[in-house]
């Protein structure tokens, strides 16, 4: 009896790990560790479900789709590649036209734009009426500037999906670069009708209103898009800048402060705090601010062109017209009139 009792014991013991070792049962516990955000962890459960199975596309997939988690875009991009090579069907939702366009999602996030743009094609052929491939592919080719190429696309992402109010927000952008401001002053507006807590068009839509002189309509945009997100330093700068350009300079400094107190290593609130401080007359902090800006992106055009008339009121007339040189050759809008009249 003891014997039988032993043997039954030893059969359990055994079957019991051989259900747990499969390709699936590792697969399934990676997706549930993926849900806790312990991504370290689902790699290790997906590796182990590859190594017993090396053409597990979903196990593939959902190592690639856990890499992007963890930044780790090269590897996820070698993933989202051998998935696409075992060219398994997969459930809908998760299909090869969405593997192509992760995969294209991750070559835009490392810069990749032509190759990004290979792959939201691809997806496009497998699903024509993919709303956001259109809408990434769109954002690649603005990368690369081809802005009419980017519009078409854009226009195709909302035939695709009226609803989808990225690519509303994306051709606004567009429009607006252009200068067609009726037509993205439209854009935004659906934008914010189909999403009306999306932060970036309450700040596109905002910029587009001060570039227009509306800045009463421009604070009110701004003020919005903070209270959706209080914590973006790109919203105080850009309110900011509205409030320098109503001549509420104490009001603008309070702006800048707040967005440099949320990120200090942003170059723009600086030198635009230093115009602020040009206009109240405090140059050695205008000084400062913009010298401060030019330290975090020596490419600021603004800041050089900022600091150019702080120097002039500070007589230093020949460190001035370098600035203002400088800014030029960056590409600072209008700066031959500011060189005739101050650097002949």
């Amino acid at each position: 009896m003891k014997l039988i009792i032993l043997n039954l014991f030893l059969l359990s013991w055994f079957y019991l790990p051989s259900n747990a070792q499969t390709p699936e049962y590792y697969y399934k516990k990676g997706l549930e560790t993926f849900e806790t955000k312990n991504y370290e962890k689902a790699i290790q459960f997906f590796n182990r479900a590859i190594e017993l199975n090396e053409n597990y596309a979903e196990a593939y997939y959902a190592r690639a789709v856990t890499n992007v988690e963890l930044s780790n875009y090269e590897k996820a991009i070698l993933d989202y590649t051998k998935r696409i090579e075992l060219g398994e069907k997969m459930e809908k939702a998760n299909g090869l036209d969405q593997v192509y366009h992760k995969r294209g999602r991750v070559k835009e996030l490392l810069k990749q734009y032509e190759a990004a743009i290979l792959d939201y094609t691809a997806a496009l052929k497998i699903n024509p009426k993919n709303s956001e491939s259109y809408n990434s592919r769109g954002i690649s080719k603005g990368h690369l500037s081809d802005l009419e190429g980017a519009m078409k696309d854009y226009s195709s992402a909302i035939i695709a999906d009226p609803k989808n109010h990225y690519p509303f927000y994306n051709r606004a952008v567009i429009h607006r670069t252009l200068g067609n401001y009726e037509a993205a002053m439209k854009d935004c507006d659906v934008s914010i009708k189909l999403n009306p807590d999306d932060f970036f068009s309450y700040i596109n839509r905002g910029n587009l209103k001060r570039e227009l002189n509306q800045n009463k309509e421009a604070l009110e945009d701004l003020t919005k898009a903070i209270k959706i997100n209080p914590e973006s330093w790109y919203g105080y700068n850009n309110r900011g800048m509205v409030k320098d350009g109503m001549e509420d300079y104490e009001g603008a400094l309070t702006d800048f402060n707040n967005a440099i107190k949320l990120d200090f290593n942003q170059p723009y609130p600086y030198n635009n705090r230093g115009y602020s401080y040009y206009h109240l007359k405090n140059y050695e902090a205008a000084l400062r601010d913009c010298t401060y800006s030019l330290e975090l992106d020596a490419t600021n055009s603004y800041a050089y062109y900022y600091r150019g008339l702080i120097l002039m009121e500070l007589k230093k007339t020949e460190e001035a017209c370098q600035d203002f040189y400088k800014a030029k050759d960056l590409g600072y809008p209008e700066m031959g009139d500011v060189l005739e009249k101050y650097c002949q």
